[in-house]
């Protein structure tokens, strides 16, 4: 029922899941992550709700942007918090065949608001898609911003979570070919 992706960073996993979904983008609701620009520089990350179209993987900033939770180190959980639960509240709706949660497993997991709209999300009996963030990733960003440990701890759990009812597949660039192949046959047979 879940497949999810995690792997290095940039190494396409959520092209693999945008160029799979697009054509089913009209029955797909969720949360994904977009990666923002400020005169070609990233300088931060957008939560984008999903309601039957799939947004860019990347934008431009603008202080008009909505959804914007992470800019150029400010950080702004409350608005992570409201797009997980508008997430759900689209997920939930009869038109939603397929939830996309596009990347979990990050800092976010310290935010209980924003884990109950996951949890529920993954319990609402429809078929899940997404990217968990890697814990070789997220090593790396605990120690580069000095995060307690136990946010690993949290991470496996939420993988473990995510595998009781499907899979969770490391994407690498030997990989990323059959990985594609692995996500169309899921979604396909999704959408059947």
């Amino acid at each position: 029922m879940n497949l999810f992706l995690q792997g290095p960073i940039c190494v396409g996993k959520s092209t693999i899941l945008r160029n799979t979904l697009l054509p089913y983008e009209q029955n797909i609701s969720g949360l994904v992550i977009q990666r923002l620009f400020e005169d070609g520089v990233p300088c931060g990350f957008r939560a984008c709700t999903v309601n039957g179209a799939l947004p860019a993987l990347e934008g431009i900033y603008t202080q008009e942007l909505k959804g914007v939770f992470l800019y150029k180190g400010q950080s702004f959980p409350e608005v992570l918090e409201h797009a997980a639960r508008k997430a759900l509240e689209l997920c939930s709706a009869e038109r939603c065949q397929m939830i996309i949660l596009d990347e979990i497993g990050g800092l976010e997991l310290f935010s209980s608001a924003f884990m109950l709209s996951v949890h529920t999300m993954l319990r609402l009996n429809k078929p899940c898609i997404g990217v968990i963030k890697s814990h070789e990733n997220l090593a790396h960003t605990a120690r580069r911003l000095n995060l307690p440990a136990d946010i690993l701890d949290l991470r496996d759990t939420l993988q473990q979570e995510l595998e009781s009812k499907g899979r969770v597949v490391t994407v690498t660039p030997k990989t990323h070919s059959q990985t594609a192949a692995l996500v169309n046959g899921f979604v396909k047979k999704a959408f059947l």
